[in-house]
């Protein structure tokens, strides 16, 4: 390997025409620089709307959401870079060097769950009800992410008083 080893060995009659002076000092990496891309890219998704995002301290609730939706976004932004990069350039590269080329490369994705208002949630179905909107009892327990209970199970009764029982 000429790259890395310094020598290459060819067969009789090839000619070889050296155009630039290897370095073996490994400053010239593609490697090294698609990490500083990548470095600089989520820097620039995470810090983009931190940086230019002024606030007066008020500490508004609203303001809070806002940068807390804005912040969702760049995670997300990030996390889909992350996994174009390891999809279209990481994953392909691998699976070639070991096993040639395929069609069946994995495809690496970030999966995140957002956090759902519950209270909402049960509020929402409790107010279709009220309204008159049908509704399966799959969909309403899924919606709620309860699983339905078997027949045999005993069933959790609410108190009148508050308590649990």
């Amino acid at each position: 390997n000429i790259g890395s080893q310094g020598f290459l060995r060819t067969k009789p009659g090839v000619k070889v025409n050296i155009l630039a002076q290897g370095s073996t000092s490994g400053q010239n990496l593609p490697q090294r620089e698609l990490i500083a891309l990548a470095d600089r890219q989520c820097d620039t998704f995470i810090l983009g709307q931190t940086l230019t995002s002024g606030t007066d301290n008020s500490g508004s609730r609203a303001l809070g959401e806002v940068h807390e939706g804005t912040k969702n976004a760049m995670v997300d932004a990030v996390a889909d870079f992350v996994g174009e990069v390891l999809t279209h350039q990481l994953a392909p590269a691998i699976v070639s060097l070991n096993w040639g080329e395929r069609d069946d490369i994995p495809e690496i994705w970030a999966k995140r769950e957002e956090s759902k208002d519950e209270k909402a949630k049960a509020e929402r179905i409790e107010i279709l009800s009220r309204i008159g909107v049908a509704m399966s009892k799959q969909f309403v327990y899924d919606d709620l992410g309860v699983p339905i209970p078997a027949p045999d199970e005993e069933l959790f009764q609410a108190a009148p008083n508050g308590a649990q029982g």
